[in-house]
């Protein structure tokens, strides 16, 4: 379901993840799953234990995260929470009520679908 990355590159993202660089982060997005573990770990829950916001922020801005993906039982907003970074979680936490709200229809889109079935 979730790719696994080979060891070198992997090990490369995940590094550039957890201190907070940003040029090898972008470059892989490129081309690899944001999705992917490595050793159990996603790159959002590297950037999330380790208090990287702006890395947190450029992951969850990708279209094919999986925010709520975990490894064990722990998700990346669990990890955030533990370790006490609060911009991650506030990040998380807005990027998924985003989500809820671009999910749910606006009243203009009701109203006409309303008026269409009638």
């Amino acid at each position: 379901m979730y790719a696994v990355l080979e060891k070198t590159s992997s090990q490369t993202v995940h590094e550039a993840a957890m201190n907070g660089w940003m040029k090898p982060v972008k470059e892989y997005l490129k081309h690899g799953d944001v999705n992917a573990m490595y050793n159990g770990w996603t790159l959002l829950h590297t950037a999330c234990c380790h208090g990287r916001d702006k890395v947190v922020k450029e992951l969850v801005n990708n279209p094919h995260i999986c925010v709520n993906l975990h490894r064990s039982t722990e998700t990346a907003l669990m990890m955030a929470s533990m370790k006490g970074h609060k911009d991650c979680i506030d990040i998380l936490m807005r990027t998924q009520f985003k989500k809820d709200q671009d999910s749910v229809p606006s009243e203009e889109k009701v109203n006409k679908l309303a008026h269409h079935e009638k």
